[in-house]
């Protein structure tokens, strides 16, 4: 797109936008005042599921969709351990992967615009991208079936911690350098974070501004989200930000660092009274307009033919005869969910700064509660009990002088970064500059498992005189990181 081409899409948008302000109004969220002892008995129902959460505990904060208004919004424990802050429906909290789907109601109303084409090559819009010898399409990202590496593996195998400053300018410097996908585009769905950032440069691209600003101008001024933003500058003040913590031992519960900006796949702060606000326009659809919205509910298709849940940044399944839009978030002590029901214009959003807590099943408890009647019957049947699963094949017992096969000082190339293998005390270990010292255990030929989550599993190749030569770490979102040896 040329120059004067980005900024007709960019004043599109803005006019467009504009015009939208004056019927945002109609998205006043007034609670309608249910009868009084139905209002008492919900309220107490809703007060057991959070019952866990105190004056000494993170917490939550959840809101509930009914029929296009909202009709109960809380908060339960507390914001900030160190000093005493209540979570709050107004509270900010980094919502996660949640964030998705802004990223692809972006890419949606960009399509939309004729800015985007959703099966051009990545490369057109973003040229530093490699040639991997498939085609690489925007579709194949919105979806998860790119065969992109998942960051958070390949950047924690690369030496960083989860608690580092990660910043946008980074993960898209590690694309560059990716030197094969996961799978052929198409072939598989495999949930990729840093699929959903290349989305995100992309409209900055196509826009010239930057996603933070595209996101603000485009959804939350106009739907009145004022808690709402894309973080990126971790160093910055957030008014009424909770806390993220994890638990640590004793009992007790540790801060978690949070130095991330990950445009498009994460990395968007919000309260539950903003993403009410974001719940109710997939209704509406006063902001993006039907066809975007209804975009952002097309289901992925593989190269097989099959269908898959994923849309743009949302997945849609059946829950209780109902046709339910949801995802889920993780990160630095954040857990999130938002689920929506369109054919009862419903949902529910909780948003929890707890990294041990599942808001899931409390997602489900908060829709039987207010929105029972509007369900269908709960024909789930109980989960069957597993099959003992059978004994694994016994792992291979290796002498010191078998193990010595693989020592060395194993370097990546893609990832600028290396793993020194050596014998000590009969056992192979792992050093690395950043991660110290992990212990690989054998658990077939030629594979080891590591007592880090990173190096799980780690294998290696042999050439035809039986040498080993290449060792590959990763597997599942990251797969088959290549290491030579130096040494």
């Amino acid at each position: 797109m040329t120059h004067t081409g980005k900024h007709r899409v960019k004043h599109q948008m803005q006019r467009r936008a504009r015009r939208l302000v004056g019927a945002i109004a109609a998205l006043a969220l007034i609670a309608p005042t249910p009868d009084g002892a139905q209002a008492q008995s919900q309220q107490a129902r809703a007060d057991s599921v959070f019952a866990n959460f105190t004056a000494t505990t993170p917490g939550a904060s959840v809101v509930v969709v009914r029929q296009g208004e909202v009709v109960f919004r809380a908060g339960y424990g507390m914001a900030n351990l160190d000093h005493g802050l209540r979570i709050t429906p107004e509270t900010v909290f980094d919502i996660a992967s949640v964030s998705k789907q802004f990223g692809g109601f972006a890419i949606s109303s960009l399509v939309e615009s004729g800015a985007i084409d959703l099966d051009a090559p990545v490369s057109q819009y973003l040229p530093e991208l490699p040639d991997f010898g498939a085609p690489l399409t925007v579709r194949h990202l919105v979806h998860h079936i790119s065969g992109i590496r998942d960051w958070p593996i390949t950047l924690a195998i690369a030496g960083w911690r989860f608690d580092d400053v990660i910043s946008f300018d980074q993960i898209l410097r590690m694309t560059w350098h990716q030197k094969e996908l996961n799978f052929p585009p198409g072939d598989e769905y495999s949930y990729s974070n840093t699929g959903y950032n290349l989305l995100a440069e992309i409209v900055q691209r196509m826009t010239g501004e930057s996603f933070a600003t595209w996101t603000h101008d485009n959804i939350f001024g106009p739907l009145g989200m004022t808690n709402t933003h894309f973080q990126d500058d971790h160093t910055l003040v957030v008014p009424l930000r909770a806390q993220g913590y994890n638990a640590a031992a004793g009992g007790a519960w540790a801060v978690s660092p949070n130095g991330l900006t990950a445009f498009g796949s994460s990395s968007l702060h919000s309260s539950v009274d903003d993403m009410a606000r974001w719940l109710i326009n997939f209704d509406t659809r006063t902001v993006g307009g039907p066809a975007v919205i209804d975009r952002m509910h097309t289901h992925g298709v593989l190269n097989s033919g099959d269908t898959i849940a994923y849309a743009y940044g949302l997945n849609g399944v059946t829950w209780r005869g109902l046709q339910m839009w949801t995802h889920s978030g993780s990160w630095a002590g954040n857990r999130t969910v938002i689920t929506h029901f369109p054919e009862v214009r419903s949902g529910v959003v909780i948003l929890a700064n707890s990294g041990v807590y599942d808001p899931t099943p409390a997602a489900q408890e908060m829709a039987e509660i207010f929105l029972g009647d509007l369900l269908g019957p709960d024909t789930r049947s109980p989960a069957p009990t597993p099959d003992a699963r059978p004994a694994p094949d016994p792992a291979p017992e290796l002498s010191p002088m078998e193990l010595r096969q693989y020592e060395g000082d194993w370097v990546s190339e893609e990832l600028d970064t290396h793993y020194v293998l050596s014998v000590l005390d009969g056992v192979l270990v792992a050093d690395h500059y950043r991660h110290g010292r992990t212990t690989l255990t054998p658990r077939a030929p030629d594979r080891f498992m590591g007592s880090q989550f990173f190096l799980q599993p780690v294998r290696f190749e042999r050439d035809a005189e039986g040498n080993v030569t290449d060792m590959f770490i990763g597997e599942g979102r990251a797969r088959n990181l290549r290491f030579v040896r130096s040494r």
